[in-house]
């Protein structure tokens, strides 16, 4: 299962950050903070900014489980749990506005960076730590720590896709459409 699950999580984490980068490549950094309307308000900066965060919870739950002693030299940078961390899926809060926030290519490289770390608990698991439990707010879904991962997968998914209707709400063209044109 471990070979199995690092070899589908690899190849989609590597597509969300070309995704990622095509969401918010034409974009400004004021861009990046703009709410379009009721519906919209995860930013692109809010959006990349909780996928950071979202990658940390999930690789220091399987870093733990696992029993990682030395765990991936990334961490999540200062202040970004207060401005993009949300508790799970009753956590209502909206966006905050913040003075000092990462740009559009630190939250990018940050991204990439937090991908790393997740591979690399991924790809020390054995079979039986992913067959363990995990207890989570999911867990009457998806039971162990395999489950977990692919939702991880599905959650960083979501909220691209977020990003994509973000998009369209602005009037500018589909990345996804640019990625396959492109091939990139």
């Amino acid at each position: 299962m471990q070979t199995s699950l690092l070899s589908l999580a690899a190849p989609a984490l590597r597509l969300h950050e070309s995704y990622a980068h095509q969401l918010v490549h034409d974009l400004d950094e004021q861009q990046m903070d703009v709410c379009p309307g009721p519906g919209h308000e995860n930013t692109p900066r809010f959006t990349l900014g909780h996928l950071c965060t979202g990658t940390a919870v999930f690789a220091k739950s399987l870093e733990e489980k696992v029993g990682i002693v030395a765990p991936h030299a990334w961490q999540l940078p200062v202040g970004y749990g207060d401005m993009f961390q949300r508790r799970g899926p009753r956590d209502r809060r909206l966006p905050e506005r913040f003075d000092c926030v990462p740009t559009k290519e630190e939250l990018l490289l940050q991204y990439c960076a937090s991908h790393e770390r997740m591979l690399d608990a991924l790809s020390q698991a054995t079979d039986a730590d992913l067959e363990r439990e995990a207890a989570w707010a999911l867990s009457h879904h998806m039971p162990r720590q395999a489950d977990m991962v692919q939702f991880y997968l599905l959650h960083e998914m979501m909220h691209l896709s977020q990003l994509a209707a973000w998009r369209r709400a602005m009037g500018l063209p589909a990345a996804m459409a640019r990625m396959v044109e492109l091939r990139i």
